[in-house]
């Protein structure tokens, strides 16, 4: 395990977020992040650093629309999951850089599915001219995700997600590297 710089930005390539987190595994198509509550995300547009309070199991992809974040060891949160939907992930050495398209999913521990940010959506769309293809896409992946959610099979099986961050956590100390 390594540690990995993940980056976010927007379509129009101002960053939107920067974290860390153990670089778990990767495939050829997903690529696998262990955030441990004592990590800090810092957002951009507010210019300060957070605190994770939801130890996080997150799922990137080289060739999907979406990510997939399993809130594992929550704080006073409702939250299980929370998907983003984005640009395919790009994995270069020790930095992952993915794309947030606006769209999000959040899924509760009792299950309840909430589509996030149309209207962010459709605004920048439209004052970043996103490409039509890509519109429909995004427009394409967000009308399957729902489904895929009820069927919960990977990346979108939360109980497993959740008993896999645990043994996770188990084999790396708190404050370890990773190394």
């Amino acid at each position: 395990m390594q540690r990995l710089k993940v980056i976010s930005k927007k379509f129009n390539g101002s960053f939107r977020s920067t974290s860390e987190g153990l670089h778990l595994d990767a495939d050829s198509d997903h690529i696998c992040v262990l955030a441990r509550p004592d990590e800090t995300f810092f957002y951009h547009s507010h210019g300060k650093s957070y605190p994770n309070r939801n130890g996080m199991l997150q799922y990137y992809f080289t060739d999907r629309w979406y990510n997939v974040m399993h809130m594992c060891d929550s704080t006073g949160s409702d939250w299980a999951m929370y998907i983003n939907l984005c640009a395919p992930a790009v994995l270069d050495g020790d930095t992952l850089t993915w794309v947030d398209l606006d769209l999000d999913y959040l899924v509760t521990l009792d299950g309840e599915v909430k589509l996030l940010d149309e209207e962010e959506f459709i605004h920048n769309s439209k004052r970043w001219y996103y490409p039509r293809v890509m519109v429909d896409t995004v427009r394409a992946v967000a009308g399957n995700i729902a489904g895929l959610i009820e069927e919960a099979s990977f990346p979108f099986n939360h109980a497993e997600q959740r008993a896999a961050y645990r043994r996770f956590v188990e084999q790396v100390p708190t404050g370890s590297s990773g190394t």
